[in-house]
C-alpha cells in the first residue's frame, strides 16, 4: 500500500499534541532558568539559541525528562516559523 510501517512499541499509544508537547518542554526550560542553569546560546538578548544535545545534558542533570523527540523538534520548527518568540 505505500504506507510507512509504525514502531510497534508506539502501536496504540495517542501522539501527544503538539501544543502540549510544547508546554512540557518549556516548562523544563524554565525550571533550568529558575535554578540558574545557561541554557541559551544566543548572543542577542531577544533571540533564544538552544541546543539540543545540550539540553539533555542539562534535563538529566537536573533530574528532567528528556523530551526531545522528532514530534518535539517538528513542533519547534513550526512554532519558530509561525513567528511566536
Amino acid at each position: 500500500m505505500g504506507l510507512p510501517a509504525l514502531e510497534l512499541d508506539v502501536i496504540g499509544i495517542a501522539e501527544p499534541t503538539k501544543p502540549s508537547i510544547l508546554a512540557d518542554f518549556w516548562a523544563a526550560v524554565l525550571h533550568l532558568n529558575d535554578k540558574g542553569n545557561p541554557y541559551d546560546h544566543s548572543r542577542s538578548h531577544d533571540l533564544i539559541a538552544l541546543n539540543l544535545p545540550h539540553l539533555v545534558e542539562l534535563f538529566v542533570t537536573n533530574g528532567l525528562q528528556p523530551v526531545i523527540e522528532p514530534v518535539l523538534s517538528a513542533a519547534l520548527k513550526t512554532w519558530q516559523a509561525a513567528g511566536v518568540h
